[in-house]
């Protein structure tokens, strides 16, 4: 995969240039990263100068960070989602999670008899299954 650039622009004009380590899902929006700034920074949806030098970089996070996430996290790194942080050439990074670990979170689709058809990721499988005992019993 190319990296891609791109820039992140807030409304006070603050600027954040990011490059795509990996294939993925990036936000559309994020909080502006400039100190003091509570401003939202919008995705200039790559249609930017490639020669630009990233500050931040999106990526696939190791197995290992991936389990350290909290629930939100977690569900969008599993639907394909890149995380963002700092570009620190000093620090050295766990390689991200393989393209068939990633698969093996990734959501599938479920339909139960407890309502509408829902997604749902393998993990959680076994909880529908108990809430469908549940209801069941309760009948």
């Amino acid at each position: 995969m190319k990296e891609t650039i791109n820039v992140y622009t807030c409304k006070s004009g603050h600027r954040l240039v990011t490059v795509d380590r990996q294939a993925g899902v990036t936000p559309f929006i994020i909080g502006c990263k400039h100190p003091g700034c509570a401003e939202r920074a919008q995705s200039n949806f790559y249609l930017v100068d490639q020669k630009h030098t990233p500050t931040h970089e999106w990526y696939r996070p190791s197995l290992r960070e991936y389990e350290t996430l909290d629930p939100h996290s977690k569900d969008h790194v599993s639907n394909g989602g890149l995380l963002l942080r700092e570009i620190d050439s000093d620090r050295e990074h766990e390689p991200p999670m393989s393209d068939e670990t990633l698969e093996k979170i990734r959501p599938t689709f479920v339909i139960d008899s407890l309502g509408p058809a829902s997604i749902k990721t393998n993990a959680t499988f076994a909880n529908i299954v108990n809430r469908f005992k549940k209801r069941k019993k309760q009948r």
